[in-house]
């Protein structure tokens, strides 16, 4: 009996044993199965890093505009007399760009300026005059009182004077007349001079010398071509990779070879076609390279590990 529990006993033991072996056994190979570790003891490699998403490009066509042009227009009435730059040229800003002869039939300024002199003459002629009579006038009153000449003498006398002040204001009016219509002329010539509002190119010439003009016409029109502007459609895939703020290189066959740096300014849903995107790309020309007009091409690089936040 004793000898029949002594087996059991070691049997027993004999199982537990074998249990606790086990449940080692598996902990240790659960703990061997992580990165890092061989079930060996040694070092595994490092794993390879997941491979990194590819720089998409979103790619865009489209023709150049200016970010900044301007339609110089006469600001009075009358016809061209000069138009000073053509087509292409480079205008810097508030510089004379045509002239305008006013059509309000005010004469030109040599001739004001001749008719202003006549006046003056003719006023200074005017007040030696009445000087003289009012000194003949106060010695004919003199005289009068000392019963030398009769009443009748002196009231021609002072009729004599009053015709040669009212001479005297009248040449003195005209003189003011003939200032105020010199300094109308000038006024008119500063208007007459076109100046450009901004420093750029000339895109277009509307007009030829002699052409007829209000004061609202337009002459030439000049562009910023050292700032344009390129606005294109992408699809909404396109546009869930793009946004404002990102960096473009800009290509035209204009200009082999080289390349433009440009920077998008704008995405906005089109409103005309609402499953597509607007781009708007701002490009830099600082060698005056890219012109209005100008197709190119426009490769917005987007790489989502670096540019998304």
């Amino acid at each position: 009996m004793i000898a029949h529990i002594k087996r059991s006993y070691w049997v027993l033991a004999t199982v537990l044993a074998f249990l606790g072996a086990a449940t080692f056994f598996a902990r240790w190979w659960a703990a061997t199965d992580t990165p890092g570790y061989s079930r060996l003891g040694k070092a595994n490699p490092a794993p390879q890093a997941l491979a990194e998403t590819k720089p998409l490009a979103v790619r865009v066509t489209g023709e150049l505009a200016a970010l900044n042009a301007v339609d110089v227009r006469s600001t009075l009435a009358g016809s061209v007399s000069a138009i000073r730059f053509k087509t292409g040229e480079r205008v810097p800003a508030n510089s004379i760009v045509a002239m305008v002869e006013p059509s309000n039939g005010i004469q030109s300024p040599g001739a004001l300026e001749a008719a202003l002199q006549r006046a003056q003459d003719d006023w200074t002629k005017k007040k030696e005059q009445a000087a003289a009579i009012e000194s003949e006038l106060a010695r004919a009153e003199e005289w009068q009182r000392e019963d030398l000449i009769a009443r009748r003498d002196l009231e021609q006398t002072n009729a004599q004077a009053d015709l040669a002040r009212a001479q005297l204001r009248l040449a003195q009016a005209r003189v003011a007349q003939q200032q105020a219509m010199l300094a109308q002329r000038r006024a008119l010539e500063r208007q007459a001079r076109i100046l450009a509002p901004i420093a750029g190119v000339v895109v277009h010439r509307w007009l030829d010398v002699g052409a007829t003009v209000n004061e609202a016409t337009a002459i030439l029109s000049i562009a910023d071509v050292d700032r344009l502007k390129l606005i294109s459609r992408i699809s909404a895939r396109e546009a869930t990779e793009v946004r404002a703020g990102m960096t473009a290189r800009v290509t035209t066959a204009a200009a082999s070879g080289k390349t433009f740096s440009g920077k998008v300014v704008r995405v906005s849903r089109a409103s005309e076609v609402p499953e597509q995107t607007e781009i708007e790309i701002e490009v830099t020309s600082d060698d005056g390279g890219l012109r209005p007009g100008m197709v190119v091409e426009a490769t917005v690089g987007t790489n989502p590990g670096k540019d998304r936040s």
